[in-house]
């Protein structure tokens, strides 16, 4: 199924614990980025994709993010992930609401500028390619230090903006470390079917107990059906790490 997306889920459970040095009391969706809180960037890019329904989810000690997402003008569902086992088990509970249907998944630490206009983009490459996609950010000297070392992957060009991912290397300590000169990640946004929830239980059996990132799920996902990269046109910030946010914030403060 390859009709654009009508669900966009949101992995809200983490701890954020990398950026409670900077506002120990607020979780990494409510940090503020301008006059918004962070999680308000998520909801415009569903907002202008013309996505119907939003899936966020949560743990049971954000309920100030929920109370923010009942004020929203959109059809919110909340689901709540108890054991804190990672983002894939996350993405797993939107299942029985998203059914059948084609998703959007966006991670809420991933800001997008100028917004918004990423999600749409990505809908479009996944109709008209027919393929999963994820969206890929460009890594240079002078904004790596504002990345997590992840999303690592090794692309073959099949036009200006459009890649296919051939594999990607583990998740690693400190920030990013550019392989190349400039360099492009992927940065916590995709667009796919509903066969993702089988990719997710499926890749879940290999790990075994523990924590359950998104690695996995894209490894299978290049493996059995292939996977296209995105080039955004314009910047993503990872706000999960100090640097990143205080990063997006000067470029918002600059009328990014």
């Amino acid at each position: 199924m390859f009709d654009p997306p009508r669900y966009l889920v949101i992995p809200a459970a983490g701890l954020g614990t990398r950026v409670k040095l900077v506002y120990p009391w607020l979780p990494k969706e409510m940090l503020p980025l301008g006059a918004h809180p962070a999680i308000y960037y998520a909801l415009q890019e569903a907002r202008d994709a013309h996505i119907d329904h939003v899936v966020v989810i949560l743990n049971r000690g954000k309920q100030i993010v929920r109370r923010y997402l009942e004020q929203q003008e959109l059809d919110v569902t909340v689901c709540y992930q108890d054991a804190l086992t990672g983002e894939a088990d996350a993405i797993a509970l939107a299942e029985s609401v998203v059914g059948n249907h084609s998703l959007a998944i966006l991670y809420p630490d991933n800001i997008f500028l100028p917004a918004p206009g990423a999600l749409k983009m990505l809908g479009r490459v996944y109709c008209e390619r027919q393929s999963d996609v994820v969206a890929l950010s460009l890594v240079t000297e002078t904004n790596e230090f504002a990345f997590s070392n992840s999303g690592r992957v090794d692309l073959e060009s099949i036009d200006d903006t459009t890649f296919r991912v051939l594999g990607g290397l583990p998740k690693g300590p400190g920030h990013f470390e550019r392989r190349y000169e400039t360099e492009w990640r992927t940065c916590g946004m995709m667009v796919t079917g509903p066969h993702i929830f089988d990719v997710i239980h499926r890749a879940r059996a290999e790990v075994g107990q523990g924590e359950f990132t998104d690695e996995p799920i894209r490894d299978l996902l290049v493996r059995e059906r292939g996977l296209l990269g995105v080039r955004l046109p314009g910047t993503v910030f990872d706000i999960g790490n100090p640097d990143g946010y205080r990063h997006c914030i000067e470029q918002i403060g600059a009328g990014a």
